[in-house]
């Protein structure tokens, strides 16, 4: 735990040197993920002919987005409810306003459940697609709501559960 305060106390000292890196790490953790979501959605419509297999895809991509979603809040949160940062700790720069539990970050592992499904159909696009999700999962820790445990937490869980996603689309897909 001491460690893990330790990496998010210096990931956290980056809030408040700039005006423009404060923006853009408030855009990351506030907006990124929407603009991931909304570039896999034409991603999907352009690269998918099959309307069949496009509603088949996106139906999966829902359908596992909101498993892990009522996981998280009904599983996790349950079995370890940690506060956050900027409730636990002095002196933390906390540049938005968040709340309930911190373990896992969903932020992250949204972002990494969709890059590893887009990475799963589009490698070139799905690499891109892991950067994004690195600058939102890194952006929790800079505005102070989560500690980089938490991160990686959500950031695992999204790879298994995109994996998970991508073999299941690929086995349907083939029917």
């Amino acid at each position: 735990m001491e460690l893990d305060i330790t990496i998010f106390r210096t990931i956290n000292s980056l809030a408040g040197q700039s005006g423009f890196w404060d923006g853009f790490w408030i855009f990351a953790t506030n907006y990124l993920f929407y603009v991931m979501a909304i570039t896999a959605f034409i991603a999907l419509i352009i690269w998918r002919n099959d309307l069949k297999k496009k509603v088949r895809t996106a139906a999966i991509f829902l359908t596992t987005s909101g498993i892990s979603y009522i996981s998280v809040l009904v599983f996790f949160n349950n079995i370890w409810p940690r506060l956050r940062p900027f409730e636990a700790l002095q002196g933390v720069n906390q540049l938005v306003l968040e709340s309930g539990f911190a373990f896992p970050s969903k932020h992250a592992l949204f972002a990494f459940l969709l890059a590893t499904y887009v990475y799963g159909f589009n490698k070139r696009l799905g690499v891109v697609f892991y950067v994004l999700a690195s600058f939102v999962a890194i952006s929790r820790a800079v505005v102070g709501v989560h500690y980089p445990s938490d991160i990686l937490g959500g950031t695992v869980m999204g790879i298994l559960i995109g994996w998970a996603g991508v073999v299941v689309t690929r086995k349907f897909s083939s029917k």
